[in-house]
Order: C-alpha cells, then sequence, then structure tokens
C-alpha cells in the first residue's frame, strides 16, 4: 500500500533510479500504480471528492485553532480539552461548548468571565426526592423535609432551581440547600432553607458564591397570586377594595346582590326591587 496507518507515503523498492541502468516496466509500473493510489486517497484542494472516514486533526490552541482559515489563521475552531471545545476570533477565545449538562458560553471581555449564552435555561424534572446533588442547569420540582446539595464550583453563571411541588415546604417541613463548599450571598452562610409554601427559588453560582436571582410563590410567576383571588362561584371577600382620593377605581366589578334584606346583616347591600339598599 502507498500509505501507512500514519499516511506516510512509500516508494516502492527500487527506488530511486540509479544512472545508467534501464527502467524496468514493473519498477515503473509499479511505482505509477502506488502514485496513483497515493493521490486517489488524498484530499483535492478544488473539492473534488470528499472524505470517506471521520477527518481528524490536531489539537490547536487559541492563538492558532486547528480549524481555522488561509487568510484569518488565528479564527477558528480547536479542542482546549476532552470536554471542552472553544472558538477563536483573532487568537481571543470568544465560544465555548462544555461536557454533558452545561450551557454554551461566551467571552465578556470587560468583565474577563465565562456567561452562559441565552441567559442559563433550566431543564426541568419532577422529583420527588431530589437527588443528593443537584445538576447545574437543571430545575426540580420536589416536596419539602429534604436536604440537597449544590453542585461543587461550578462555572460562573450556571443555574439551579426549586419548585415546591405539593405546597408543602414550611418551617417544620423546609427544603434545606447545602453549599457544598460554597455559601450562599443571602446570608453567607453554606445553608439555604426554603419554607415558603408553593415557593419557586432559582440560584445561579455569581463572584464564588451561590446568589439568589428568582423567588416568589409560583402563582408569581404567571404574574399574579392565585390565592388573592374569589373563585367563579361560593368566594367570600376579605379586605376591601383599594380607593384613591375617595373613589373606586374599577374596570367593571360585577356584583350578584341578594334580593331581600332578610338575614344581612348591617352595611350589606341588597336588591330592593332594582334599587341597590343598604342595611341601616
Amino acid at each position: 500500500m502507498p500509505r501507512n496507518a500514519n499516511g506516510d507515503f512509500s516508494l516502492v523498492s527500487g527506488n530511486p533510479v540509479l544512472t545508467g541502468t534501464v527502467i524496468e516496466s514493473n519498477w515503473a509500473n509499479n511505482t505509477m500504480s502506488d502514485l496513483s493510489l497515493a493521490m486517489t486517497d488524498s484530499l483535492s484542494r478544488s473539492g473534488q471528492g470528499g472524505m470517506i472516514v471521520p477527518m481528524t486533526g490536531i489539537a490547536g490552541g487559541e492563538g492558532l485553532p486547528a480549524y481555522s482559515f488561509s487568510d484569518f489563521p488565528q479564527t477558528g475552531m480547536y479542542a482546549f480539552d476532552g470536554n471542552d471545545l472553544r472558538i477563536t476570533v483573532g487568537g481571543v477565545d470568544r465560544w465555548r461548548w462544555l461536557a454533558a449538562n452545561a450551557l454554551p458560553q461566551t467571552w465578556d471581555n470587560i468583565n474577563q468571565i465565562w456567561e452562559d449564552a441565552g441567559g442559563g435555561g433550566l431543564i426541568w424534572e419532577q422529583a420527588d426526592v431530589a437527588p443528593a446533588t443537584a445538576l447545574i442547569s437543571h430545575g426540580y420540582v420536589t416536596l419539602g423535609g429534604q436536604s440537597i446539595n449544590m453542585p461543587v464550583n461550578p462555572p460562573i453563571g450556571f443555574s439551579v432551581a426549586f419548585a415546591d411541588k405539593a405546597d408543602n415546604w414550611s418551617a417544620t417541613n423546609t427544603f434545606t440547600l447545602n453549599g457544598n463548599g460554597n455559601t450562599f450571598t443571602q446570608d453567607g452562610s453554606s445553608q439555604y432553607v426554603l419554607d415558603l409554601m408553593g415557593a419557586f427559588a432559582q440560584f445561579s453560582y455569581l463572584e464564588g458564591q451561590w446568589q439568589i436571582v428568582n423567588f416568589g410563590r409560583l402563582s408569581d410567576a404567571y404574574g399574579y397570586d392565585i390565592d388573592n383571588y374569589l373563585p367563579l362561584a361560593g368566594g367570600t371577600m376579605s379586605g376591601g377594595l383599594t380607593t384613591t382620593a375617595g373613589l373606586v377605581s374599577s374596570n367593571g366589578v360585577n356584583f350578584t346582590l341578594p334580593v331581600s334584606s332578610a338575614g344581612l346583616q348591617i352595611g350589606d347591600l341588597w336588591n330592593d326591587a332594582g334599587v341597590v339598599s343598604i342595611v341601616i
């Protein structure tokens, strides 16, 4: 064969030709045959044919990426290591992909840190019993009364979130987070206790600590708190309407009034034959 496993080409025996000797047909034919096979097994610069096996190359580096451009040799892609693939522009890393469960990241040249591309989205999963250690970029819908370790020293900007599945996180049934070697910036402790029923909490790893970046009741995520709204039927309003300068502001509040004052208390309204009356 014209090439060995390393891709090295070797001429057939009888090369080089000596001066004054007769070039024999076996020598010429074998040599041309080997050259033909070697040329056929080589890539064409003009794009004739293509690779028939996966193409491999050197890892390269930030200043000289493995796959670049003839006009811009410092711009391209290289392998930082087996778990970190990067794109460098003008010899400076700008984008990277890490191993599984990690989001792609871009380089923040001002703050000199890697940041998640797209704001650190989460992969949600329902886990009645949370895993011993949470995974970065994951959100868990889980029950209270548990303790879980946060990921230890994750890449900057990565997030983990938790949601109260059964509305049972309370002071006696807490969901406790352990820093796993890191602290929480809210109080500098190594633990964070979630005891608000129906809560949602998202933490991001920033400045060497876990910081809470989103927190509230699950209903708050939709812009209102379900608990403070009356059901369509059978509800009782507690409190009163908010007024401004003595006026009630509303986009339409509909009341169904009783048609008799029987059983009502002082101050109650009733429909007195089409006239709103107050029991006094």
